[in-house]
């Protein structure tokens, strides 16, 4: 006898048991589908200069803070420099910047797609042509609360968020759509 579970590949079910209704999922419907979680953010230039702001000012703290121990470091450390801001100032914003670095993100739920829903999404575009990804995003992505997008939605979207953040979302829908699921039990000595 063996401690290894028996693993997915040889496992043959009971029949008398086996319910092929289980196995039979309706045409469009994805929970049973592989799927990838993507976080991305808009960007915002007030958020982030206030965010270098921030560091700035700790950096000035901590300088002022070695100067006061060290003559060298208090020669270097120009008049008005220093910080004279509290720590718990700094922290309290460093807090309330965090909540609005939330509030910039949104985390999508990345389904895989079958070949024809992705052949779909090709007819009557040329090859390159980002409508494609947008028609496949649009099947195969949800927003929080359901939410999905037009394809004409989500050129508007990779615009807001960028080249970058539209490859990891990319990215995530091919490891969800091409990646063999790998499922292992926790009590195996394997997993």
């Amino acid at each position: 006898m063996t401690d290894t579970p028996e693993t997915t590949e040889t496992h043959t079910p009971d029949p008398d048991t086996f319910d092929i209704a289980d196995w039979l999922t309706p045409v469009g419907e994805k929970k049973h589908r592989r799927r990838e979680t993507v976080t991305v953010q808009r960007h915002d230039p007030a958020l982030v200069a206030e965010i270098q702001e921030l560091k700035d000012e700790w950096a000035r703290r901590e300088l002022h803070n070695k100067a006061a121990n060290d003559d060298d470091v208090k020669a270097d450390l120009a008049v008005g420099e220093a910080s004279t801001v509290d720590v718990s100032d700094l922290e309290a914003r460093g807090a309330e910047l965090s909540e609005r670095i939330k509030a910039t993100s949104v985390t999508l739920t990345v389904y895989a797609s079958l070949g024809p829903e992705i052949d779909k999404a090709g007819v009557g575009v040329k090859n390159g042509d980002p409508l494609r990804d947008y028609r496949i995003l649009a099947d195969a992505v949800e927003f929080p609360g359901g939410v999905k997008l037009t394809a004409d939605q989500w050129a508007a979207f990779h615009n807001t968020i960028g080249e970058g953040q539209m490859i990891k979302i990319m990215n995530a829908w091919s490891t969800a759509t091409y990646s063999k699921p790998e499922v292992t039990a926790p009590f195996s000595r394997r997993s």
